[in-house]
Parts: C-alpha cells; structure tokens; sequence
C-alpha cells in the first residue's frame, strides 16, 4: 500500500512539473530564436549585452535541468518515434536513410517520459546522383 501511495505521489509530482515545464519552455525557445538574429555581435556593446543574456540563459537552463530534465539530442541521431516527432522526410547526402537531418525544435525528456518531442525533418538517405547525359543516346526520328 505504501509503495502504491508512494508511486502515485510521484506521479502527480512529476506530471506538476511536466505542465509547469511546457509554460515556460517557449521562454527558451523564443531565446534560441533571438540569438540567431542578433549574430554576429560586432561591437564591444553588443558582445556584453551578448554575455549577460548569456548569463540569463544559462541561470534559466539550470533551473530546467533542476527539475530533472534535459534536452533530447536530436541531430545526427537515429529518429526515435519516442522523443522526436518528424514534420517531413529529405534527401541528404550528409546524413544516412533514417537520421536526423534538421532540427526546428528541441525537445525535452524527463527521465523515460517526453516533455516536449522534438520537432525534426528526417534523412531519406543519399539523394539522388546527378545524372550524366553523356551515356544518353537520343531516339533518331524516321522520316517515312
């Protein structure tokens, strides 16, 4: 009974988290987001404006792994129907049949349990191979 007791309070801890994690992660997203406009930072003004949202950044990131969560490594990886949700399939010449190939969207577990799937486009594997045209013999028209 104390074991049963115990799981379930484990549980509602761990799904209280869960909801209170998905609020606050377009926060990070929306920081990911950012940062890429505003690179390359140039000016020394820019770089320590650059280096305290940084600072911010981090300080928000260890909170999250606080709770126990950490980001889904998803790029270069093998897709896993479980952690990642595939917006579309493209050919790569990088990336073999069946691996991540672009990410648009961490994603987030929480021991075994998903958060947040990342949002990612998986590898068809090599595209296909330019076509040469110099083997290419063309039909000769008959005049009759």
């Amino acid at each position: 009974m104390k074991e049963r007791a115990f799981e379930e309070v484990k549980l509602a801890s761990d799904k209280a988290k869960v909801d209170a994690l998905k609020e606050v992660l377009p926060i990070n997203d929306n920081y990911m987001r950012a940062k890429k406009v505003f690179e390359p930072l140039i000016s020394e003004n820019e770089q320590q404006i650059g280096l305290l949202y940084d600072n911010l950044f981090d300080s928000f990131s260890k909170v999250i792994e606080d709770f126990g969560v950490k980001k889904v490594e998803s790029l270069g990886q093998p897709f896993d129907v479980n952690f990642m949700e595939a917006i579309m399939t493209a050919p790569s010449t990088e990336y073999a049949k069946d691996i991540v190939c672009t990410e648009y969207q961490a994603g987030y577990r929480m021991e075994n349990s998903c958060v947040r799937p990342a949002i990612v486009v998986v590898s068809l594997g090599p595209g296909p191979d330019p076509v040469s045209y110099t083997h290419l013999t063309l039909p000769t028209i008959c005049s009759v």
